[in-house]
């Protein structure tokens, strides 16, 4: 899917170029996509995502120069991109941006690693979920804020970290379902979970764990802990999701152009069906349908924990449907079918029925196998504007 209005061809789209340890990203929009995706493409060291009046050709053995745009970056004149130092005459562009169109430059410092760029100060799903016990069925958790959706904290995210406490007291090794409540929204910093062993025995383990905060209960989850196994399914009724394949979507920028941050995208690479990104112009799809691929920013690979994340996507359902605003998570269940295989995992989300300002949502998830590996549906609070009058 393009842009409208765009006549760009095949060969002219962005290419990577290499070297440099700086990501210059210009972004119109959502219609940016960045062109890695297979092994040998996401082993580049940077690259530049080009808007759609804007080209840039390979210089071989360059470096990343600069980007120059002499006058505020807000607006649309012109571009210049620089390849230096190069063995081939250096190529530069610039064209006249269409007044509807509004580029924004944004320069991120990057640690680059096989898996892509990611941020430098960025800290790994292990850490950001780390627990210590301080008593018996009590453990200190510090949360993180980069695994937030503007300022608030991803619930995908505070399900893992009560899910690893619950762990601790567990003799079973995995996370096989989880169902928590959100009755408040915790800020980042410190928190402590309690755990309380309903049943131990057999091949499983129950527990119920809260996520306390100043006294308050932020999340309140029934836990079951077992064994999984990379095994493919006896029986199944579902086909992995016909999404376009992870390098022909696009990559959701951390900081969209026109609104809020999303630092939850600094740390885990997230890509979206070319069909789905309407919203982002104003023309949502309305299927209430949304694919997406993800991959954790620290290279790591998915497990039953991790897996949680990707479980709660974004955007929501809700802006498919073109219906803005906040939509906060009231209750939320997962169902962790085997440990997944190496590599991304595809997710298709979907909703079924939104009334009286309450919407579902559900989420399946499958692995590079095609074999689902989790599964999960959240009951979510919904503003639906009011018709105009008259």
């Amino acid at each position: 899917m393009e842009p409208p209005g765009d006549d760009r061809r095949a060969d002219s789209r962005p290419e990577i170029l290499g070297g440099g340890a700086k990501l210059v990203q210009l972004m119109n929009g959502y219609w940016n996509r960045r062109s890695s995706g297979s092994p040998s493409s996401r082993r580049q060291s940077s690259q530049v995502a080009l808007s759609a009046e804007t080209r840039v050709w390979r210089c071989p053995e360059a470096s990343l120069g600069t980007i120059a745009n002499p006058v505020n970056p807000l607006s649309p004149p012109s571009v210049t991109v620089n390849p230096t130092p190069c063995t081939t005459p250096s190529i530069r562009t610039s064209r006249r941006m269409r007044p509807s169109i509004t580029t924004v430059s944004l320069t991120v410092n990057l640690t680059l690693t096989s898996s892509g760029c990611h941020c430098s100060c960025m800290g790994t799903f292990q850490e950001a979920t780390a627990v210590e016990q301080t008593g018996p069925g009590e453990y200190k958790v510090v949360l993180d804020p980069q695994w937030s959706i503007g300022t608030k904290l991803h619930g995908g995210y505070l399900l893992a970290v009560v899910a690893r406490a619950a762990g601790e007291a567990a003799k079973e090794p995995h996370l096989t379902a989880i169902s928590g409540t959100f009755p408040a929204a915790p800020e980042p910093g410190e928190a402590s979970v309690q755990v309380t062993v309903l049943r131990s025995g057999g091949s499983q383990t129950q527990l119920r764990a809260s996520l306390v905060q100043d006294g308050r209960i932020c999340l309140e989850a029934l836990v079951v802990q077992g064994t999984l196994a990379d095994a493919d399914p006896f029986w199944s009724n579902l086909e992995p999701a016909d999404i376009p394949a992870e390098q022909d979507c696009f990559l959701m920028p951390a900081t969209p152009p026109g609104g809020f941050a999303i630092p939850l995208l600094d740390v885990v690479e997230q890509r979206i069906q070319p069909s789905a990104v309407g919203f982002a112009t104003g023309q949502p799809a309305r299927t209430g349908r949304i694919g997406t691929w993800h991959r954790l920013g620290d290279g790591s690979d998915w497990d039953p924990l991790s897996l949680l994340i990707p479980l709660d996507p974004v955007p929501p359902i809700t802006m498919d449907l073109g219906i803005p605003g906040w939509v906060p998570t009231l209750q939320m269940s997962a169902y962790i079918r085997r440990l997944p295989a190496p590599g991304s995992v595809k997710v298709l989300m979907h909703a079924n029925d939104i009334t009286g300002g309450r919407m579902d949502e559900t989420a399946l998830a499958w692995d590079g196998k095609g074999r689902l590996v989790a599964q999960a549906t959240q009951f979510a609070a919904v503003r639906i504007p009011k018709p105009p009058a008259g």
